[in-house]
């Protein structure tokens, strides 16, 4: 599953009370949710009877949205971006409050955590 594929997905889930959606399993996907479990978009994944297929509950704001409507994909798999430490850094202030997903050699990190291990690396997705 392409992140572009698994962003659209969270992003045009219909917001309900118990709002869970289905994604594609893979390794990135898992890492992924990872940052975002522990930024609070979602509640929690588990992956289903079928291995294939990963189990996503949302967590819906008080207003009953789903607070992914705001994320898109960066990376295509026409074309890749690359950051340095300082150009995400730079990115973080133009869009403060939001949550970068980066791709570097220590694996999937968040924004901050890249920046606080003074790594750069592939723009997945901003939420």
């Amino acid at each position: 599953m392409s992140i572009s594929d698994f962003v659209v997905r969270l992003k045009n889930h219909k917001s309900d009370a118990f709002s869970v959606c289905s994604v594609k399993n893979s390794n990135i996907v898992k890492a992924s949710l990872d940052i975002l479990i522990k930024s609070g978009f979602i509640l929690w994944y588990k992956q289903s009877d079928n291995s294939r297929i990963i189990d996503v509950c949302i967590n819906i704001d008080s207003d009953g949205k789903n607070p992914m409507m705001s994320a898109y994909a960066v990376t295509k798999p026409s074309k890749k971006i690359y950051k340095s430490v300082d150009q995400i850094r730079l990115m973080m202030k133009k869009i403060p409050f939001r949550l970068v997903v980066v791709s570097t050699s220590k694996g999937l990190l968040s924004g901050y955590d890249a920046i606080k291990m003074n790594i750069g690396g592939e723009i997945l997705f901003v939420v």
